[in-house]
Formats: structure tokens, sequence, C-alpha cells
């Protein structure tokens, strides 16, 4: 529960399509940050347990050169476990 892992991507560009598919037991947030620990910003989706979401790049608030971290904050309590997919518009 309120942890923030990162994820090593690199080469995204804004308009790239990621789908989170949540394989765990509780919500999580997945958003790019400045920094690899930030927490997610006040605005954040969820994607509860069990869900599948999706969107572009910037939706999830990538910035070139600003935010490219891509993160993932457990809500908690319980697992979090994620499956991300990245496509190249």
């Amino acid at each position: 529960m309120g942890t923030v892992v990162n994820l090593s991507v690199t080469d995204v560009s804004a308009t790239d399509i990621i789908t989170a598919e949540n394989l765990g037991t509780t919500g999580l947030q997945l958003y790019f940050s400045a920094l690899p620990t930030d927490l997610p910003p006040m605005g954040t989706g969820v994607v509860a347990a069990g869900a599948t979401e999706g969107g572009t790049a910037t939706e999830a608030g990538f910035e070139a050169g600003v935010r490219e971290s891509l993160n993932v904050y457990n809500l908690g309590p319980g697992g979090g476990s994620i499956r991300v997919t990245i496509e190249g518009a």
C-alpha cells in the first residue's frame, strides 16, 4: 500500500497508446512523472482490480523532456500486478 514502482520504458512519444491491465487485487494508478519516485498527481485515474484502461501517453501525463518516468502507485491494501502495453501511434 502506498508504494511507487518505476517501469523502465524508452522512446515513448506523446501519441503512443498505453493499455494497462490490472491483474492484482487493489486499485493502481499508472502515470508519467519527472522522477521515478514521484507520487501520482491529483486527478490521476485508477485502474481497478481486474480492469483494463487505455489512452495516449499524453493522457497519462507524458511530457517529453519533463515527465518521462512511467510509474505505478499501489492504492492498497492488497497485491499489485499490472500488464502495460505501449504501442506507437
